[in-house]
Formats: C-alpha cells, sequence, structure tokens
C-alpha cells in the first residue's frame, strides 16, 4: 500500500504512520489482511498505481482521470480545500468567481487535483511546488500572494512548524470544495475489486463498533466524517 507524507492524514513522523493509515490497517485487517505501508513522492505513487507496482494508494481524491487505472474505496472522511492570503497582501479575503484571483500567483502542491474549476483554469497563475510545507513556506515569505491545500493540513503546519505566523495568514472564503478522502486501488491488480470489498467491508464495521472515532481522537484529526 503506498501513501505520502500528507500530514495530518499520513506521514512517516506521525504516530502509526497518521490517522488513515491506522484506519486503514485496522479496516483491513477486519477481513484478514495484513498490509505494509511504503511511503512515496506522490507524483512517483500515482505512477505506480497504473502500472501496478502497489496495490493501492492512500489519501486520493476523486477524479474521472484516476479512474483509468484505479476504482476508489467508500469514503474515509472530507475535508475543506481553500485558498490562503497573508493578512496584509492585497488578495482578496473573499471572492465569487475564480476570475477574481486572476491577478495573483496562485501556489499548489506538484501533482494534486484541486478541484475541476481550478484544474482547468488556464488563465490562473499557478505555481507548483514540491510540497504543502513548501508552498506555505514560498506564501509565508512573500514569494507568492495565495495558496491552496486542505484546511487541516495548513492548520497542521501552522501549529507544526510555523508556530510565529499562524496569526498572519487567513482563508480566503468561500471554501472552494469538500473533497472526500478514497484509497484508491489499482486496477493493474486483478483482485482490486476484492480489495476493495474487503476494505469498504472492515471500514463500515470499525464505524459501527467505534473505533473509527476513537482514532480520530487518538490523532486529534477534526476530519469531516
Amino acid at each position: 500500500m503506498g501513501a505520502t507524507n500528507w500530514e495530518p492524514f499520513t506521514g512517516e513522523k506521525l504516530e502509526s504512520g497518521g490517522f488513515l493509515s491506522e484506519i486503514t490497517k485496522e479496516a483491513m485487517s477486519r477481513s484478514g489482511y495484513n498490509i505494509q505501508i511504503e511511503f512515496l513522492p506522490w507524483s512517483r505513487a500515482l505512477l505506480m498505481i497504473q502500472t501496478g507496482e502497489i496495490d493501492g494508494l492512500m489519501g486520493t481524491y476523486y477524479t474521472t482521470e484516476r479512474l483509468i487505472s484505479a476504482a476508489f474505496t467508500d469514503s474515509l472522511g472530507k475535508t475543506d480545500v481553500v485558498f490562503f492570503k497573508l493578512n496584509d497582501n492585497d488578495a482578496p479575503g473573499h471572492y465569487s468567481s475564480l476570475h477574481e484571483l486572476e491577478d495573483f500567483t496562485i501556489g499548489n502542491p506538484r501533482g494534486y487535483s484541486v478541484n475541476p474549476d481550478f484544474d482547468q483554469a488556464e488563465f490562473l497563475n499557478k505555481e507548483e511546488v514540491m510540497s504543502s510545507y513548501l508552498n506555505l513556506k514560498k506564501l509565508l515569505a512573500g514569494r507568492v500572494d495565495i495558496i491552496v491545500d486542505s484546511r487541516e493540513t495548513i492548520f497542521y503546519l501552522l501549529e507544526t512548524h510555523f508556530k510565529e505566523n499562524k496569526n498572519d495568514i487567513e482563508a480566503i472564503t468561500p471554501i472552494l470544495e469538500t473533497k472526500e478522502i478514497y484509497i484508491a486501488f489499482s486496477r493493474a491488480n486483478p483482485e482490486y475489486q476484492k480489495l476493495i470489498t474487503a476494505f469498504n467491508n472492515g471500514l463500515q464495521e470499525i464505524r459501527n463498533d467505534g473505533t473509527y472515532e476513537i482514532v480520530k481522537k487518538k490523532h486529534k484529526l477534526n476530519i469531516i466524517d
């Protein structure tokens, strides 16, 4: 099983590999599977799903393009995708159309699907970066005007790596989209549908018996159910 360092959801340095790692292991174990998680760069993990070098990838958003090589489980939860700005820069604190943001440089993590409107908006000045950490660092240094990311990710980074700056940025309203979080299983594995069924059954079981909420509280994660 592949994963990326997408804190606070998954991460090599997080306890038990993070919330998604622990939930995935527990759900699969309920169906008799003992999985191993390998942390990979996001772009490499997406390629390995296509080739079948890994059976599944945790922490993915649904896109029609990914359906070609992957099939999705039931949702593990939701997160809000949000634009962020410095309090004192010229970017607006509210927008009604993406066209209102076209004069500003927007940083987004490389290989991430933000949402269809944003992904297809060629009029926007987008600047890809290797990670959410670097994206936030560029915003704080004034090298981009706006960043886009999961609300939980930015709040986590501010609390753990940029605590002195946590009052310097604000979320731009409205949210861009509330995204479901899935595991994508590789269609290159002939048993991918069996794996999806095993995970979905295990996930339902741990939701029903309270394990899901226990793990969420353990990781202090305010993920939307």
